[in-house]
């Protein structure tokens, strides 16, 4: 492994795509700090998906940037095989996705994504209790999630 490998995690890239132009103008703002798996154009991203462009609530949601992934099952598959032996790393990947989804969010977070292209969306963990509540798209419905855990 080289020190190039350490700055690339498993199942984070760049998407290569441009978010859809909003009807008004969103600054990149040098106060909001990316991950660097982050595609360069996160917060942009999260101001249309969440409707809203207040610092707290943008900087909780990158906090729970987690990456991108093909989908909210690839990412949990992969997080929690990191926690498993070698020989069972195996076993997420044959869960049925809504059951692992369930038993990993277990009524304390929220597992909630924004499309990318086609095949690529970006995940984020976000707390189910808290301060600083605010809407996190899921599905086809918004739930509300929190900017700081107790």
């Amino acid at each position: 492994m080289n020190a190039e490998d350490d700055t690339k995690p498993p199942g984070h890239e760049r998407p290569s795509n441009v978010p859809p132009d909003p009807d008004f103008e969103v600054s990149e703002g040098e106060e909001l700090s990316l991950p660097p798996s982050a595609p360069p154009d996160l917060r942009a991203r999260l101001v249309l998906a969440l409707k809203t462009t207040a610092p707290d609530v943008l900087a909780a949601a990158v906090d729970g940037f987690r990456g991108v992934f093909s989908s909210c099952h690839e990412y949990l598959c992969e997080a929690i095989a990191n926690e498993l032996p070698l020989h069972l790393q195996w076993l997420p990947a044959c869960t049925d996705p809504d059951k692992l989804r369930a038993g990993y969010e277990n009524k304390a977070i929220a597992i909630w994504e924004i499309k990318l292209t086609g095949d690529r969306v970006m995940v984020f963990e976000s707390p189910r209790n808290g301060r600083g509540p605010y809407k996190v798209p899921i599905g086809h419905d918004r739930v509300t999630v929190y900017a700081e855990g107790i």
